[in-house]
């Protein structure tokens, strides 16, 4: 399950196993949020994340050259561990470890300032 902190609309989850995309994000006084999610029109509490693979990333538009992981925008992401764990590098500094397609497109909003183009 996912906290809907870590949710912007456009990020790609899990619905009962179908790729959904977020909508809405509707928070409550609790703490706790719905999403509608487009694809299913359900408003679900209870979603899972996309886990991070290289299938993933080639289909996020990212080239790979030996473990490291490029796109035109992002420096680089790179497998670091046999449980493939990427880590997001600028030189040879480590910005973060990620492991969900939902934290990459995050980040690399952050970093670029655009949408990541997924084609799942």
């Amino acid at each position: 399950m996912i906290n809907a902190n870590e949710l912007r609309i456009t990020n790609k989850v899990y619905d009962n196993g179908k790729i959904c995309t977020i909508e809405s994000i509707n928070a409550f006084a609790d703490g706790e949020a719905d999403v509608y999610l487009v694809e299913t029109g359900n408003a679900g509490m209870f979603i899972d994340p996309i886990p991070l693979t290289e299938d993933v990333l080639f289909k996020c538009g990212f080239d790979k050259n030996d473990n490291m992981f490029t796109d035109n925008k992002l420096v680089g992401i790179e497998i670091y561990d046999e449980d493939l764990h990427f880590r997001v590098l600028c030189g040879n500094y480590c910005l973060c470890v990620i492991n969900n397609l939902h934290q990459l497109q995050n980040l690399y909003f952050a970093l670029t300032g655009e949408e990541l183009n997924i084609k799942l």
